[in-house]
């Protein structure tokens, strides 16, 4: 059975194509960005492969509404839709769901604030958020492209038995880890739910400016991005997380 709506793009768009970033008013340098966000991505499958979970095809307990992204993923997004984007944005744009969660503060601004021992924003997702938007026949259209807050939804035991995804404390450390090196990576952008952000990357003139690094002011819909000031690592697992950050950081240099 085939998982992708009318706009039917080929399995093989939904690799993200350098010749179309090219000839987009895309600069070199968020195409290199890219090119480090899918790195991330792979260690974080490597992160996961060796661990049992419950989570398989057609399992959609956490596909919901409430999905966020940055920027630059759902530039991914876009890029690796080619030419089904289009479709795509429109249907996005059509019917948000008035429920979704839209975050006003990124995860390296919680940080920030933990550190200087400010109260941290108190912001939760409503859990009666209908579906994600780009759900089809309980699966995901888009899944080669996901962003990270869905390829981080986990569990290892099936959440739509208990209500809520089941794992275990580090796996918690490593999710907030990658969420930050993320948003460093896309310091310069924005953080927003998916159906607020990607339709906004259709647009020509905030993909210009986002591309130019002059996304300012950030839409009253999105929260502003920023360097992480620290990781958030707990001091009993810096040992067991420091071979994930080392990679993490080889791939910061580099980019």
């Amino acid at each position: 059975m085939r998982c992708w709506r009318t706009w039917r793009f080929p399995p093989e768009k939904f690799q993200i194509s350098n010749e179309r970033l090219v000839r987009s008013p895309v600069t070199r340098v968020l195409e290199d960005r890219l090119n480090a966000l899918q790195r991330i991505y792979d260690i974080y499958d490597e992160v996961l492969a060796s661990r049992e979970l419950a989570c398989h095809r057609g399992c959609d307990a956490c596909c919901t509404a409430n999905v966020t992204l940055t920027t630059l993923e759902a530039l991914g997004i876009v890029a690796g839709l080619g030419d089904a984007a289009e479709a795509v944005l429109a249907s996005l744009a059509a019917a948000p769901d008035p429920r979704r969660f839209r975050p006003r503060t990124g995860i390296n601004s919680i940080a920030a604030m933990a550190l200087d021992g400010e109260a941290l924003p108190e912001e939760e997702a409503d859990p009666a958020a209908g579906p994600c938007p780009l759900l089809h026949n309980r699966c995901c259209p888009i899944y080669p492209l996901r962003p990270f807050a869905c390829r981080c939804m986990v569990s290892t035991r099936p959440c739509g038995a208990v209500g809520y995804a089941t794992i275990d404390d580090f796996l918690i450390t490593v999710n907030t880890v990658f969420q930050q090196v993320i948003e460093d990576l896309d310091a310069a952008g924005a953080t927003g739910n998916l159906s607020d952000l990607l339709p906004l990357l259709g647009r020509p003139d905030f993909k210009e400016a986002y591309g130019r690094g002059q996304l300012d002011p950030v839409p009253m819909n999105l929260a502003s991005n920023r360097r992480m000031p620290a990781l958030m690592v707990p001091p009993e697992q810096r040992e067991r997380m420091a071979p994930i950050i080392e990679r993490l950081r080889q791939i910061k240099r580099s980019s």
